[in-house]
């Protein structure tokens, strides 16, 4: 997409007359392009952004569902907060995750084999929602926590359910990045011609 505007941005400025002005037909002939890539751009990011809250949103709430279970045994039934909670996370773990590709501490593994890069980025999001759940008991002062009945199988299972879904998410999209954006949603969605 970049090429695109780069391509139109050139033609353009190729297409200047001998005293440096456009004429209004080549001009009104980059400016739509510039717009489209623009529109592609901010499509390709919102699709982004919606699958990983939805990814997210969908396993965070099973979590929520087996600590919900416990604290039940316990007489007390969470589930709607929980829920709630697992989707304001994800909707805010899914924008903070696309902002986040870009920054190089996220990209420090970025040369290393697939394996240890996804390692990486999963115990640096895993430690960034743990440390986001205990800034937000903090604050909304949770009525119940099954970590409070078990305290170390709590967190210990919390903890590597996070980086599970966490390995999981980055493992496909660097790897549908390594063979072409979209080269991998088609291997596992779409049927294979023999």
């Amino acid at each position: 997409m970049e090429n695109e505007a780069q391509a139109a941005i050139a033609a353009n400025s190729s297409a200047q007359s001998d005293d440096g002005t456009a004429t209004a037909a080549q001009t009104s002939e980059t400016v739509p392009a510039q717009r489209k890539s623009l529109t592609d751009t901010v499509k390709h990011h919102a699709r982004e952004v919606f699958t990983i809250i939805l990814y997210l949103g969908c396993w965070l709430s099973v979590l929520a569902t087996m600590k919900c279970l416990v604290l039940l045994q316990y007489g007390m039934n969470e589930f709607r907060n929980a829920y709630i909670m697992a989707w304001i996370t994800a909707v805010a773990f899914g924008k903070i995750i696309v902002l986040a590709q870009k920054l190089p501490i996220v990209n420090q593994m970025r040369h290393r084999p697939l394996f240890w890069s996804c390692i990486y980025k999963a115990c640096f999001f895993t430690a960034i929602t743990l440390l986001g759940h205990r800034l937000e008991e903090r604050m909304i002062h949770a009525t119940a926590d099954p970590n409070d009945v078990f305290p170390l199988a709590g967190v210990v299972a919390h903890t590597l359910s996070l980086f599970a879904i966490f390995f999981i998410l980055f493992a496909y999209r660097d790897l549908d990045a390594m063979l072409g954006q979209g080269t991998l949603k088609s291997m596992f969605f779409k049927s294979r011609k023999t």
